[in-house]
């Protein structure tokens, strides 16, 4: 009795985590090209490839390749992550927990210097493109 019970709790289980990665990774897929001229951010004039982006199937931006853009962008804006992460007393960023580094960076208080402040908002306009491909 308890084995069989074990075996429809495994296949309910096993059925959910299918549809939900099948949900999922329906906005991830890009299907097209898309327009960045109304995007913000230096990373979109970077000739790193992993900052590429297309259009996924609601019409979002997502970079072509999540996880290459997220590594690169953990390298290139380090210094921006860094400031957001200390003035906000934050955890360190993560590919599960960027929520808050995605509104902070824009959120910035005054007198950084301009650099810096620009950096902290790239963070922002880069973790608004990187969350379409999950939701």
């Amino acid at each position: 009795m308890n084995m069989k019970k074990l075996t429809v709790f495994v296949c309910i289980f096993s059925f959910i985590l299918l549809l939900t990665s099948c949900m999922n990774s329906k906005y991830a897929r890009v299907v097209g090209d898309y327009d960045v001229s109304n995007l913000k951010g230096s990373f979109l004039t970077s000739n790193n490839e992993a900052y590429a982006i297309g259009k996924n199937s609601i019409g979002r931006p997502v970079f072509k390749d999540a996880s290459k853009a997220w590594e690169a962008f953990i390298v290139d804006y380090a210094d921006g992550i860094a400031a957001i992460q200390k003035e906000y007393n934050l955890q360190p960023i993560s590919k599960d927990d960027y929520r808050l580094y995605l509104s902070c960076g824009i959120e910035m208080p005054e007198g950084l210097a301009s650099i810096a402040e620009n950096e902290c908002k790239d963070v922002s306009y880069f973790l608004q493109i990187y969350s379409n491909s999950f939701r």
